[in-house]
């Protein structure tokens, strides 16, 4: 399991789906259904062979992933691992369903069928969720970072250096720049290590890069480095422009704080608390989760092989 826990999970919840589904059948009183349950793994191995063979199909996603997280993975291990992990979990949810529906259809169903559900269909989102989390990170990071940074590095521009230079700087900073000093060695690697020069790999990092904001900045600054502009004003508006957004974050917060505030104050009746975490607990889920599953979808049905 140490060496492929992907693996051992991606057989071992099937294998339990069938199991939790096994007693429910029994206490219904139909054990000639438990043949049925026993078809969850087999169709979960089925569809994690067909899955290994469509790996092409996942590639742009599995790169869209690996970008946003600067993870040093090859894209086509990630994309065999998302094509088996995803038909794996649609073969073992069609076979769930079938037995749900025999069932019914046998007056068997028992309540506890319900809790094999998600053992057969969630595989893809614990593959998925190291790679949100850890995007998610490095963009909330930089939403804070970037703007103080652009600052230093108009500064920096001012003292005759380079955007390199920034970067440089900032890369012996990593307590106070804690993601940006990440970029830096990312940007190092390929400026130097890769032999592209400082501006293509400063642009080759930006055009890439899951922030927009900050992605942005870069190739705005490297594309007045080429023509031969005026680096510093142009680092200097961007720093202007950086600010004006982070307070308008700033802004933005207090004015949520201000709005559950008043909620409260107008409802002081605990369900009225209830509601609003409620409403949380529902929306961040979603608000992270159903743009990578609707990719995921989108990915396995409409995306031609390469």
């Amino acid at each position: 399991m140490s060496e492929n826990p992907v693996g051992f999970l991606a057989l071992a919840l099937p294998v339990s789906a069938a199991a939790v589904a096994t007693p429910a059948l029994v206490i219904a009183g139909n054990p000639l259904l438990i043949g049925l349950a026993a078809v969850i793994p087999a169709a979960a191995i089925l569809g994690q062979n067909m899955g290994s063979r469509s790996r092409d199909r996942f590639h742009k996603m599995a790169v869209k992933l690996i970008n946003g997280t600067m993870k040093k993975e090859s894209p086509y291990v990630l994309a065999e691992r998302l094509g088996r992990t995803f038909y794996g979990a649609l073969a073992a949810s069609a076979a769930f369903l079938a037995l749900l529906i025999a069932a019914f259809l046998t007056n068997s169903f028992h309540p506890l069928l319900l809790a094999a559900a998600p053992l057969s269909a969630i595989m893809p989102l614990i593959v998925l969720f190291p790679y949100m989390s850890s995007g998610s990170e490095r963009k909330g990071l930089l939403t804070v970072e970037y703007p103080f940074f652009t600052v230093m590095a108009s500064i920096v521009g001012y003292c005759g250096a380079t955007l390199y230079t920034a970067f440089q700087q900032v890369k012996k900073a990593p307590a106070v720049f804690k993601q940006v000093s990440k970029e830096a060695v990312e940007v190092e690697r390929k400026a130097v290590l890769a032999g592209i020069g400082v501006i293509k790999g400063i642009e080759s990092h930006a055009e890439t890069h899951p922030h927009e904001q900050f992605g942005r900045m870069l190739l705005t600054a490297t594309s007045v480095w080429r023509s031969g502009g005026d680096v510093i004003a142009t680092l200097e508006e961007l720093a202007g422009e950086s600010m004006i957004d982070q307070g308008m974050t700033m802004m933005l917060v207090a004015s949520l704080i201000q709005v559950f505030t008043i909620s409260y104050a107008m409802d002081m009746h605990p369900w009225g608390m209830k509601r609003l975490a409620i409403a949380a607990v529902l929306y961040i889920p979603a608000y992270y989760l159903t743009p990578y599953m609707g990719e995921l979808f989108k990915t396995a049905f409409f995306s031609g092989a390469r």
